[in-house]
């Protein structure tokens, strides 16, 4: 086992980050405290109506999106949608 994770170690090391984690990690707090100031897309109707349009609406949209050849605007994600394709990323299995 040791040597498996030795290994993974020394491949981890060649990953190259070429964003700025300090700028990232605000954008990302920051998000968060809009999130938690909304406050309602934790529990109830707002978070069920944000599910239905992260898989329903943003979901296809991306994909659709993403397969085009010629894109000359970028996509912007809701904040409903945003926050849930947070929680997706976090827990993908539950999805």
């Amino acid at each position: 086992m040791e040597k498996r994770e030795d290994l993974e170690w020394i491949e981890a090391q060649k990953i190259v980050i070429t964003t700025n984690l300090v700028t990232a990690t605000k954008k990302h707090l920051q998000f968060l405290k809009v999130i938690h100031e909304n406050g309602k897309l934790y529990d109830g109707r707002m978070l069920e109506r944000a599910i239905y349009r992260y898989k329903y609406c943003w979901l296809p949209l991306l994909a659709n999106y993403s397969r085009s050849k010629v894109c000359e605007w970028q996509l912007v994600v809701p904040l409903d949608c945003e926050w849930i394709w947070h929680c997706h990323r976090l827990n993908p299995v539950s999805f």
